[in-house]
């Protein structure tokens, strides 16, 4: 009888083991691949909703970045895009906000819209990156981490009064 015990209480234990092994595995094979951005070529990020679809263009102009904001039409079967405020700021800074906002672990992102939910905000995101790197991710009513961080740089690059 206690040998019965005693190798239940191992196989158990042997059990657990190999289950936090694997999720240790599963965490480290699954890490994001980040590294550190130096320079970007073009930054695109379209939201939509019910009722209005945006969509953010920076470019890289030697020291300067340049931010506008779009706001997608369709007139009579026609798609079309009208601006609608742009601002631009030094190109290190944007460099900083996509590096502050660990962009590179976005690559790959997708965001499956949460069960029982209505209604949302859905993305596409895409940043050439550092000369030869791609970044893209998207999603509906689920983000990246340091999603809301990037849009409110944005905001704060667009609402600048530099």
């Amino acid at each position: 009888m206690k040998n019965k015990k005693l190798i239940v209480l191992i196989t158990a234990a042997a059990l657990i083991i190999l289950i936090i092994g694997g999720v240790i595995l599963m965490k480290f094979i699954n890490r994001p691949k980040t590294y550190e951005i130096t320079s970007f070529d073009t930054v695109t990020l379209q939201e939509s909703g019910m009722r209005v679809t945006q969509v953010y263009e920076i470019t890289c102009d030697g020291d300067r970045a340049k931010v506008s904001l779009y706001t997608l039409t369709y007139n009579n079967g026609e798609k079309g895009k009208r601006l609608e405020e742009s601002a631009d700021c030094s190109a290190a800074d944007f460099i900083k906000l996509l590096n502050d906002c660990n962009i590179t672990a976005w690559d790959g992102f997708y965001g499956k819209h949460p069960k029982n939910v209505l209604d949302g905000t859905m993305f596409e995101f895409e940043a050439k990156l550092n000369g030869d790197k791609t970044v893209s991710a998207n999603g509906s009513q689920n983000f990246p981490k340091h999603y809301h961080d990037f849009t409110e740089g944005l905001y704060n690059i667009l609402n600048s009064d530099a």
